[in-house]
Parts: structure tokens; sequence; C-alpha cells
């Protein structure tokens, strides 16, 4: 009997010290970070992290841009590399709804992908062309109810994070305004400044300099009951007329699915050391970037609601979505 328990023994420890080993080298190559988007957006709030973090490791990081059918594409790709710690994805809240996309993604985000860390939490600002005879949301709401359908609202594309969450905002609004779907920031920026539409929410990173101008006139923040350092009496939605709404952009990182949890929380540590450093503290504050952080576990939790959350306003307003 005891033979065998100090054989069995001797054989767990065979079996474990080469992952152990593994983790103890690890890394023993570049990094790679997907993203599934377009340069210039949340790439630039990721090489934020990574570059405090080289410093912090000496750890090299390379990215790869694989933009197109709604992330679908990097996201597929980092879901089914080799889950050894060498690949992640940075991704937002797409992920958390594209199992209802018209043509869903070859991948299950819960099955397949192992949530890291999450960057931010990121307050949209509702913002109008001046031209608009508003100056507060009740009036934003008064206006929108004497005149329906006549505000257009500035969206990036149809059926996207930004399109249902102002379906989601004007619907405890109790009232209709039309959406113009555009590619991307720089085209809602013409467009708002313009007046081809007259309202959109985007965060302080695509506008703040439009909004300190006077081009544009913030009304609200997103979240509830929150303040952006760079609007300081700014309210929010929730304080100024709609208390149920409350909602936040976000971005997190991810592995693959089955990596193993001594380099999930590794990495977690290593991103939250680079959050904690002044210089990175400086330049995310400067970009209107409110704090994420957290546990892995925290992470998912925090997906696992937002996604039971953004499916039923995807299903109560009858959205369609693009992909």
């Amino acid at each position: 009997m005891r033979n065998s328990i100090i054989t069995a023994l001797s054989l767990a420890t065979f079996c474990v010290a080469p992952q152990a080993l593994a983790q103890a080298n690890y890394p023993t190559k570049p990094i790679t970070l997907v993203v599934p988007y377009a340069p210039g957006n949340t790439d630039v709030l990721a090489r934020v992290f990574l570059g405090q973090m080289g410093q912090n490791t000496k750890w090299t990081f390379t990215y790869d841009y694989k933009p197109g059918a709604s992330s679908k594409i990097g996201t597929t790709a980092v879901a089914k590399a080799a889950p050894d710690g060498h690949t992640m994805l940075v991704v937002a809240s797409t992920i958390t709804y594209s199992h209802l996309l018209k043509n869903k993604p070859p991948y299950d985000w819960r099955r397949d992908l192992e949530p890291v860390y999450q960057l931010n939490r990121t307050n949209g600002i509702l913002m109008v062309n001046p031209k608009l005879p508003v100056n507060s949301v009740r009036e934003y709401i008064a206006y929108a109810k004497a005149n329906p359908g006549k505000i257009n609202y500035a969206t990036i594309g149809n059926g996207g994070i930004v399109h249902i969450v102002a379906e989601n905002m004007h619907h405890q609004m109790g009232v209709q305004v039309t959406y113009v779907p555009y590619k991307g920031y720089g085209n809602v920026t013409s467009a708002i400044i313009a007046g081809e539409v007259q309202a959109a929410h985007p965060a302080w990173r695509a506008f703040g300099s439009f909004l300190t101008s006077g081009k544009v006139r913030p009304l609200a923040l997103t979240g509830a009951n929150s303040r952006l350092a760079q609007l300081p009496n700014l309210k929010s939605i929730a304080e100024e007329g709609v208390p149920t709404f409350d909602n936040w952009s976000w971005t997190g990182i991810f592995f693959p699915g089955n990596t193993p949890g001594a380099i999930i929380n590794r990495m977690n540590a290593e991103f939250t050391k680079a959050r904690l450093d002044p210089e990175t503290i400086k330049k995310l504050d400067g970009m209107g970037e409110g704090p994420g952080g957290g546990t892995p576990e925290e992470f998912r939790r925090f997906l696992n609601e937002t996604s039971e959350r953004l499916t039923k306003v995807i299903q109560d307003a009858g959205i369609e979505l693009e992909e």
C-alpha cells in the first residue's frame, strides 16, 4: 500500500512538473495582442497598459490587427489559438451579445475565452448640436416627445453597442428618435458639428476638444451617479430625470480557453501593477477613462451580468444585429 502511494505521488509530480516549469519560465517568446478592430481606438488604450508592462517586466508585445465582422474575425483567431499565454485578445462589449448575431460566430466566449483583466469602465456623454434648443436631459426628453422622430441620433453601425445603448436610453426616456449609422466616430464628429445629426453619446476620448470648444453641448453622463474630471459639473442621465439608466463602455483582455490559471493570474497581476503606475493613471485620466481592474473571476461575473442585460435590451427592442 505504501509503495502504491509513493508511486502515485511520483507520477503526479512527474505530470505536474513540466506544466509548473513552463509557467515559471513564462513567457518564452513575444506575446501577441490581437486587435479585432482598425487601429486608432481600442489599441490606443491597450498600448498604454502594455507599454508600462513592457517596462515593468521586459516582456515584448506585438500587435496583430484583424478587423471586421463585428470583431468576430480577430476573436475567432484567439479562440482557436494555443492556450499557452502567448496570444491575447482586446475586445469590447460586442463579445457579450455575439450569440445573438444573425451569422453566429464559431466560438462561445464563455467556453472558448478566458477573461483576464478589465481595462476600463468609461462614461459616454449625451451631447447635442448647439442649435438643438435643449440644455438639459429634461429639455431633451420634452423636445423629443413634442417632435417624435425628428432628432437624428448618431450610432456606430446598425445593431452595434452604441445603437443598443441608445435604444435602451430612449426607451427608458419614453421617446422616439431616428438612428443614423456611421462607420466610426470620425464620421460622427463631422456629422454632429455640421448638424446632420443632432445628438450622440461618445466618450471623452472621441469628442473632448469639441466639448471644450463649444462646438457640441454636453447634457449628461451615461454612468449613473458618476462624474468626469474634465467636466466636473456634468451630472448623469440617472440624476437628470431617468433614474434607472446606467451604462458604461468597457474594454477587456482575454486569453484562449483552457489557458492555465497560473498564467491568467500572472497576467492579471501585471495589468494591475501597470494600472497603478502614476504615469498610466495620468494617461488614462487624460483620455477620460474610468478604472476597470479586479480579478479574473470578478471580470467573468461582470461579463455574465452584462450579457444578460444586453440580451434583454436587444430582444425587447427587436434590434436586428449586423453580421
